[in-house]
């Protein structure tokens, strides 16, 4: 087993900035848009990043940093423009705040039943507690 849990090699994604929501429609219906109607927001630029198997990683930075955009490409939500990454093991995203989470629940209630949500078993679920509870 690599010793390695994420790899990221020069990893670049962008997005286009419309001016108005119908020209994104257009875009998206692949109709030609005229570079005009658009700006290109550069989310990641050459980044490269290595984490180690059992390594805890915190993505901070401002608004707009990438920090998003880096959990999705990494969690196959979203693609690269270019770069590679290699992730060993599988890689499940929790990408919003308050996800998963029932506001009438302990920590511990939203543990269980997020665990069990993704369909680990009781004996797993067990198993991990004391970790996650650490981690968080």
């Amino acid at each position: 087993m690599s010793e390695l849990a994420i790899s990221v090699v020069d990893a670049v994604k962008s997005f286009r900035r419309f001016n108005h929501p119908g020209w994104r429609a257009m875009d998206a219906l692949g109709i030609p848009v005229s570079s005009k109607r658009y700006d290109v927001f550069s989310a990641l630029r050459g980044l490269s990043l290595d984490v180690k198997q059992g390594e805890k990683v915190a993505l901070i930075g401002r608004n707009g940093a990438g920090k998003s955009t880096l959990l999705r490409v990494i969690s196959g939500q979203m693609k690269l423009d270019s770069g590679n990454i290699n992730v060993s093991g599988t890689v499940q995203a929790l990408m919003e705040l308050g996800t998963g989470f029932h506001p009438d629940f302990t920590g511990l209630d939203n543990i269980r039943s997020s665990l069990a949500y993704q369909g680990l078993s009781n004996q797993k679920v067990n198993s991990l507690i004391d970790e996650i509870i650490d981690f968080t």
